[in-house]
């Protein structure tokens, strides 16, 4: 009887394993598309002359950013509504708990911010991405501006820096998919857009889970059903029935165990596909056009009247 528990649990656990790359071959992930929020940098110094640096980075970041990554701007006429409503000061706009709680009511992704401090050789620009989800900031640049006409190559180059590090944003974290499905098999799959595989070991773990339920409480009901049995109890199908469900919930649950186990590598190790860049347009753009004018007729070699002749020569836009 205990053979045959065991022989149908680990076939049935085998169908089941076996079906699932096709199973998940057969649906395609669909990348789903970012929100971000460009935040006006502080400028704690109170110095009006570099207020428009509080803008102009995040402008240049995002400039540098929009035809490389897809995603959704949040416009700062609804950002500012936001603030309004909230009642965010200048400061909490360099706070990034507030930030991230308004950022989760915009269901955003990400948030860019900066402040401005003095500094003894000029000013300090301090730039930093927030991931909303994550609830921490991901990546930090600080530089020292001087106050002369360097000062512009200084925000080129902590502009260019963040804008590589937008990136991270758009690729989840490794180990924020392992808490995820460590709470709940195939959540972090879910995270890391893997729908497919997250349904997979979402239904697989929980199947194995209750069928070792289903085991261990049959354990405890014949175990006790035995340990009681009365005149009229047949005790030798008692004990059997015991030791059956024994061995089936011992099975189990190390089934259970490895493949909740399998389910954090999963997570932790694969990737969706997260279609980072805007998909490329083809188009054919003309890139030299020649213009030739002469006096010679086909028809009458000897008769020259006035022709123009016009080539243009096209290229390959991707």
């Amino acid at each position: 009887m205990r053979k045959a528990y065991h022989t149908c649990t680990l076939c049935w656990m085998l169908l089941f394993w076996g079906g699932a790359p096709a199973f998940a071959a057969d649906a395609e992930p669909t990348a789903a598309r970012k929100k971000l929020i460009f935040v006006n940098f502080y400028n704690e110094t109170g110095n009006q002359n570099i207020a428009y640096l509080e803008s102009s980075i995040v402008d240049s970041i995002h400039e540098l950013i929009k035809d490389k990554y897809s995603y959704d701007r949040v416009t700062a006429a609804d950002w500012a509504k936001t603030v309004a409503q909230r009642g965010l000061s200048a400061t909490d706009l360099y706070n990034p708990e507030k930030l991230q709680q308004a950022g989760a009511a915009f269901r955003a992704d990400g948030i860019i911010f900066g402040k401005l401090s003095n500094h003894p050789q000029g000013i300090l620009i301090t730039g930093k991405i927030l991931s909303v989800i994550e609830k921490e900031v991901i990546a930090e640049k600080e530089l020292v501006a001087p106050l002369n006409a360097e000062m512009f190559e200084s925000v080129n180059a902590i502009s260019e820096a963040l804008a590589k590090k937008i990136k991270d944003l758009f690729i989840p974290s490794d180990w924020g998919a392992v808490r995820r499905s460590a709470l709940l098999p195939g959540w972090g799959q879910f995270y890391k857009q893997r729908k497919a595989w997250g349904y997979f070991w979402g239904i697989t773990v929980a199947a194995s889970f209750l069928m070792a339920s289903y085991f261990t409480y049959s354990y405890i009901k014949n175990n006790s059903a035995y340990r009681n049995a009365g005149p009229e109890d047949n005790p030798t199908a008692l004990y059997q029935k015991a030791e059956s469900a024994y061995g089936a919930m011992n099975v189990l649950w190390y089934i259970t165990g490895g493949l909740y186990l399998l389910n954090l590598i999963d997570a932790y190790l694969f990737h969706g596909d997260y279609s980072l860049q805007k998909p490329a347009k083809t188009a054919f753009l003309p890139e030299k056009i020649f213009v030739t004018v002469g006096n010679y007729s086909a028809a009458n070699p000897n008769l020259r009247t006035p022709e123009t002749w016009i080539q243009i020569a096209w290229r390959l836009s991707l």
